[in-house]
Protein backbone atom coordinates (compact mmCIF):
# COMPACT_ATOMS: atom_id res chain seq x y z
CA UNK A 1 0.00 0.00 0.00
CA UNK A 2 2.84 2.30 0.64
CA UNK A 3 4.07 1.62 -2.91
CA UNK A 4 0.65 2.31 -3.94
CA UNK A 5 1.22 5.92 -2.64
CA UNK A 6 4.66 6.30 -3.45
CA UNK A 7 3.37 5.49 -7.42
CA UNK A 8 0.54 8.18 -6.73
CA UNK A 9 3.07 10.76 -5.88
CA UNK A 10 4.77 9.60 -8.87
CA UNK A 11 1.77 10.68 -11.23
CA UNK A 12 1.86 6.43 -11.84
CA UNK A 13 -1.90 5.61 -11.37
CA UNK A 14 -2.58 2.26 -12.88
CA UNK A 15 0.19 0.86 -11.13
CA UNK A 16 -0.41 2.34 -8.49
CA UNK A 17 -4.28 1.56 -8.24
CA UNK A 18 -3.22 -2.56 -8.75
CA UNK A 19 -0.83 -2.24 -5.49
CA UNK A 20 -3.56 -0.49 -3.80
CA UNK A 21 -5.99 -3.24 -4.87
CA UNK A 22 -3.43 -6.18 -3.73
CA UNK A 23 -2.48 -4.46 -0.83
CA UNK A 24 -6.39 -4.67 0.00
CA UNK A 25 -6.92 -8.07 -1.31
CA UNK A 26 -3.73 -9.38 1.01
CA UNK A 27 -5.27 -7.61 3.97
CA UNK A 28 -8.60 -7.04 3.98
CA UNK A 29 -9.31 -6.90 7.82
CA UNK A 30 -5.99 -4.54 8.30
CA UNK A 31 -7.99 -1.26 9.19
CA UNK A 32 -4.74 0.81 8.20
CA UNK A 33 -4.30 -1.13 5.11
CA UNK A 34 -8.18 0.09 4.11
CA UNK A 35 -7.69 3.38 5.40
CA UNK A 36 -4.93 4.21 2.80
CA UNK A 37 -6.45 2.00 0.32
CA UNK A 38 -9.57 4.96 0.37
CA UNK A 39 -6.78 7.14 0.33
CA UNK A 40 -5.42 5.61 -2.65
CA UNK A 41 -8.70 5.17 -4.32
CA UNK A 42 -9.12 8.92 -4.41
CA UNK A 43 -5.55 9.55 -5.25
CA UNK A 44 -5.93 7.30 -8.66
CA UNK A 45 -9.16 9.32 -9.81
CA UNK A 46 -12.00 6.38 -8.19
CA UNK A 47 -15.41 8.03 -8.00
CA UNK A 48 -16.49 9.30 -4.39
CA UNK A 49 -18.81 6.59 -3.60
CA UNK A 50 -15.85 3.82 -4.20
CA UNK A 51 -12.81 5.80 -2.64
CA UNK A 52 -15.16 6.31 0.53
CA UNK A 53 -16.26 2.43 0.70
CA UNK A 54 -13.37 1.40 2.61
CA UNK A 55 -12.54 3.71 5.60
CA UNK A 56 -16.02 3.69 6.75
CA UNK A 57 -16.65 0.24 6.69
CA UNK A 58 -13.13 0.91 9.32
CA UNK A 59 -15.11 3.41 10.65
CA UNK A 60 -18.34 1.13 11.20
CA UNK A 61 -16.27 -1.14 13.39
CA UNK A 62 -13.51 1.22 14.92
CA UNK A 63 -16.03 5.03 15.24
CA UNK A 64 -12.62 6.72 17.15
CA UNK A 65 -9.99 5.65 14.70
CA UNK A 66 -7.79 8.16 14.64
CA UNK A 67 -6.15 7.70 10.98
CA UNK A 68 -9.17 6.88 9.00
CA UNK A 69 -11.41 9.71 10.51
CA UNK A 70 -8.36 12.22 9.30
CA UNK A 71 -8.39 9.93 6.12
CA UNK A 72 -12.09 10.26 6.17
CA UNK A 73 -11.99 14.46 6.05
CA UNK A 74 -9.64 14.48 3.42
CA UNK A 75 -11.84 11.84 1.32
CA UNK A 76 -15.49 13.50 2.18
CA UNK A 77 -13.62 17.08 1.43
CA UNK A 78 -12.37 16.35 -1.99
CA UNK A 79 -16.24 14.80 -2.51
CA UNK A 80 -18.01 17.76 -0.98
CA UNK A 81 -19.50 15.61 1.53
CA UNK A 82 -19.38 18.07 3.97
CA UNK A 83 -21.68 16.60 7.08
CA UNK A 84 -18.65 13.65 6.80
CA UNK A 85 -15.63 16.63 7.28
CA UNK A 86 -17.44 17.79 10.28
CA UNK A 87 -17.97 14.82 11.67
CA UNK A 88 -14.42 13.14 11.14
CA UNK A 89 -13.17 16.75 12.86
CA UNK A 90 -15.08 16.18 15.87
CA UNK A 91 -13.00 13.07 16.53
CA UNK A 92 -9.27 14.28 15.37
CA UNK A 93 -9.33 17.33 17.42
CA UNK A 94 -9.16 15.93 20.59
CA UNK A 95 -6.49 13.81 19.82
CA UNK A 96 -4.55 16.11 18.07
CA UNK A 97 -4.97 18.87 21.35
CA UNK A 98 -3.57 16.23 23.77
CA UNK A 99 -6.69 15.79 25.58
CA UNK A 100 -7.19 19.96 25.48
CA UNK A 101 -9.97 19.95 23.12
CA UNK A 102 -13.32 19.06 24.46
CA UNK A 103 -15.98 17.39 22.30
CA UNK A 104 -18.38 19.45 23.91
CA UNK A 105 -16.72 22.77 21.95
CA UNK A 106 -17.98 21.12 18.74
CA UNK A 107 -22.02 21.70 19.87
CA UNK A 108 -21.12 25.28 18.63
CA UNK A 109 -19.47 24.05 15.84
CA UNK A 110 -22.10 22.08 14.68
CA UNK A 111 -24.85 24.84 15.84
CA UNK A 112 -22.84 27.12 13.32
CA UNK A 113 -23.00 24.26 10.54
CA UNK A 114 -26.58 23.40 10.67
CA UNK A 115 -27.54 27.04 10.58
CA UNK A 116 -24.83 28.37 8.05
CA UNK A 117 -23.20 26.04 6.15
CA UNK A 118 -19.40 24.54 6.19
CA UNK A 119 -17.07 27.32 5.85
CA UNK A 120 -18.86 29.60 8.65
CA UNK A 121 -18.62 25.93 10.55
CA UNK A 122 -14.73 26.16 9.27
CA UNK A 123 -14.03 29.27 10.66
CA UNK A 124 -14.16 28.05 14.06
CA UNK A 125 -12.87 24.55 13.34
CA UNK A 126 -9.97 26.64 12.05
CA UNK A 127 -9.72 29.12 14.91
CA UNK A 128 -9.05 25.57 16.84
CA UNK A 129 -6.68 24.26 14.73
CA UNK A 130 -4.63 27.61 14.91
CA UNK A 131 -4.57 27.20 18.63
CA UNK A 132 -2.88 24.12 18.83
CA UNK A 133 -0.52 25.07 16.18
CA UNK A 134 0.57 27.77 18.18
CA UNK A 135 1.78 25.20 21.15
CA UNK A 136 3.44 23.25 17.95
CA UNK A 137 0.56 20.28 18.06
CA UNK A 138 0.21 20.36 14.34
CA UNK A 139 2.57 19.86 11.16
CA UNK A 140 3.38 21.95 8.59
CA UNK A 141 1.08 19.94 5.58
CA UNK A 142 -1.41 19.24 7.74
CA UNK A 143 -2.08 23.14 9.06
CA UNK A 144 -1.61 23.53 5.27
CA UNK A 145 -4.88 21.53 4.46
CA UNK A 146 -7.00 23.55 6.73
CA UNK A 147 -6.07 26.94 5.61
CA UNK A 148 -6.79 25.63 2.20
CA UNK A 149 -10.37 24.35 3.61
CA UNK A 150 -10.51 27.56 5.19
CA UNK A 151 -10.24 29.24 2.28
CA UNK A 152 -6.61 31.06 3.01
CA UNK A 153 -4.05 30.29 -0.08
CA UNK A 154 -0.95 32.33 1.43
CA UNK A 155 -1.16 31.13 4.94
CA UNK A 156 -1.49 27.49 2.94
CA UNK A 157 1.62 28.63 1.30
CA UNK A 158 3.47 29.97 4.04
CA UNK A 159 2.87 26.44 5.68
CA UNK A 160 4.01 24.31 2.89
CA UNK A 161 7.27 26.09 3.05
CA UNK A 162 7.51 25.58 6.63
CA UNK A 163 6.89 22.17 5.54
CA UNK A 164 9.54 21.76 3.09
CA UNK A 165 12.13 23.20 5.78
CA UNK A 166 11.36 20.81 8.58
CA UNK A 167 11.27 17.99 5.95
CA UNK A 168 7.53 17.47 6.67
CA UNK A 169 7.74 13.25 5.87
CA UNK A 170 4.16 13.92 3.87
CA UNK A 171 5.13 16.62 1.87
CA UNK A 172 5.03 14.08 -1.57
CA UNK A 173 1.60 14.35 -1.34
CA UNK A 174 1.59 17.44 -2.59
CA UNK A 175 1.62 16.02 -6.18
CA UNK A 176 -1.54 14.26 -5.72
CA UNK A 177 -4.74 15.13 -5.37
CA UNK A 178 -5.09 13.58 -1.76
CA UNK A 179 -4.96 17.26 0.37
CA UNK A 180 -7.23 19.34 -1.85
CA UNK A 181 -4.62 21.90 -3.09
CA UNK A 182 -5.67 22.58 -6.44
CA UNK A 183 -6.44 26.30 -5.82
CA UNK A 184 -2.40 26.09 -5.20
CA UNK A 185 -1.35 24.53 -8.77
CA UNK A 186 -1.00 28.11 -10.27
CA UNK A 187 1.02 29.61 -7.33
CA UNK A 188 4.45 29.55 -8.12
CA UNK A 189 5.71 29.03 -4.87
CA UNK A 190 4.03 26.12 -4.69
CA UNK A 191 5.49 25.12 -8.42
CA UNK A 192 8.67 25.69 -6.69
CA UNK A 193 8.39 23.69 -3.80
CA UNK A 194 7.64 20.62 -6.17
CA UNK A 195 10.51 21.21 -8.40
CA UNK A 196 12.96 20.93 -4.90
CA UNK A 197 10.88 18.22 -3.99
CA UNK A 198 11.60 16.55 -7.73
CA UNK A 199 8.11 15.49 -8.15
CA UNK A 200 5.94 16.22 -10.90
CA UNK A 201 3.36 18.74 -11.33
CA UNK A 202 -0.36 18.10 -10.28
CA UNK A 203 -2.49 17.63 -12.81
CA UNK A 204 -5.30 20.52 -13.33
Amino acid sequence: MMYAHLLCALHKSDEAQTQAQLASDLDPLNPLIQTMFSLALLMTGDDCETATAPVEKVLAIEPENFIANIILSMVAFRCGDYDKVIEAEKHILPVYSRGQFEEDAFIEIERIFDKQGFSAAYEEILHQWEVLDDKGFVAPIDMAVFYIRGNQQDKAMDCLEKGYEVRDPNMAYLATKSYTLDSLYDNPRFIAILEKLNLPLPDN
